[in-house]
């Protein structure tokens, strides 16, 4: 996993115009002293790869293309949709946002409810990255957040500092019931304009290969 994970040596907060507001260096030091772990930055597919290895050697047995059509909490027993029961000593709805598990708990529909902010998403590789400043940014590892009116954005290396993800979060003006579409390069530079001057770097076309916008949802009931 270590090598699909960054651990950022120092953590920064911007005013959205660049200015440094707030900076915690060796954060990567002090985070271990305090709390004997590291704070890493992961793809959370990455550690999704990552928890479901440990688990195979742990002995955990996975049930893949199956989807979960009724939980009886009494019983225990899980039913999926293609028809095979489970019975255990314990089920932990741990299925995610639209969680199937939540809703047979709750006896009710569930759905996500929006929090009212959309997020561009930037993901860079270092390899597609010519300006050397940008690179140096990418290549060690830093936490950075920007706070501005309306909007604030967070950026961090990936991959032991060979890619970089970069969010920018604003009003959600999608339309209902659209949960991601690819981005307007004009549009968020506009959404962006007069902000650090480091994003005139992440917004050369050559420096975006994956733009995505989606709304930011959360679970209303956990």
């Amino acid at each position: 996993m270590w090598d699909q994970a960054a651990e950022p040596t120092q953590l920064t907060v911007h005013r959205y115009s660049g200015a440094v507001l707030a900076r915690e260096v060796d954060f990567d030091k002090k985070i271990r002293r305090k709390y004997g772990v590291p704070f890493v930055d992961l793809h959370r597919g990455d550690l999704q790869q990552a928890l479901y290895e440990r688990a195979q050697q742990l002995g955990v047995k996975f049930h893949l293309n199956e989807r979960v059509q009724n939980v009886d909490p009494a019983v225990p027993l899980l039913t999926t949709i293609s028809g095979h029961e489970y019975h255990a000593d314990l089920i932990v709805g741990a299925d995610g946002l639209w969680s199937r598990t939540r809703e047979c708990f709750l006896g009710t529909a569930d759905p996500p409810k929006p929090t009212g902010d959309l997020a561009y998403r930037i993901v860079l590789s270092l390899d597609q990255i010519k300006e050397p400043a940008l690179r140096d940014w990418v290549s060690h590892p830093e936490v950075n957040f920007w706070i501005g009116p309306g909007s604030h954005a967070v950026g961090y290396s990936l991959k032991s500092g060979k890619m970089y993800n970069l969010v920018l979060l604003v009003p959600d003006d999608l339309p209902p019931g659209i949960t991601k579409q690819p981005g307007n390069v004009e549009e968020m530079k506009l959404l962006f304009e007069g902000w650090d001057p480091m994003y005139a770097e992440f917004d050369r076309p050559l420096c975006i290969p994956k733009l995505m916008t989606n709304p930011i949802q959360v679970s209303p009931s956990f």
